[in-house]
């Protein structure tokens, strides 16, 4: 589903928006770390919290990363699913994919870090923009 020029820009490190719907139909914002696996984005986030819970009650999501210019973006519509942070595996290796071996490390050695878990994003709709060079 991603084309390379996708790949290109997800495959490096930025912060992703994650998109989900409150319990009153308003929308939830929130700036994440994420990481691509072929056509899926996983990211770790709190067991408990807003878009744990949006995501449990309505598992439609919105995921949006952008280049350092912000004209150039995909725009990921899908399905999020959740699942264990495999104690602190997960959670470690998106640390360490953000702030290297050793921050990453030390980051992730934290209690709450180790208690996070993995929501994946399965696109639906895909959208592309480039409006750069």
């Amino acid at each position: 589903m991603f084309t390379d020029e996708m790949c290109a820009l997800l495959d490096i490190p930025r912060v992703g928006m994650l998109g989900t719907t409150n319990a009153d139909g308003s929308p939830l914002l929130t700036p994440v770390w994420y990481a691509r696996e072929g056509d899926e984005l996983w990211l770790v986030i709190p067991p408990s919290g807003p878009k744990t819970r949006n995501i449990r009650r309505d598992p439609r999501v919105m995921f949006v990363v952008m280049d350092e210019s912000g004209y150039t973006y995909v725009a990921i519509q899908g399905w999020a699913r959740l699942e264990s942070g495999e104690d602190g595996v997960k959670p470690r290796e998106m640390a360490i994919r953000y702030l290297g071996e050793r921050a990453g490390t030390r980051f992730a050695q934290r209690d709450y870090i180790k208690e996070e878990i993995v929501c994946r994003i399965t696109p639906e709709k895909v959208r592309w923009r480039d409006n750069g060079e």
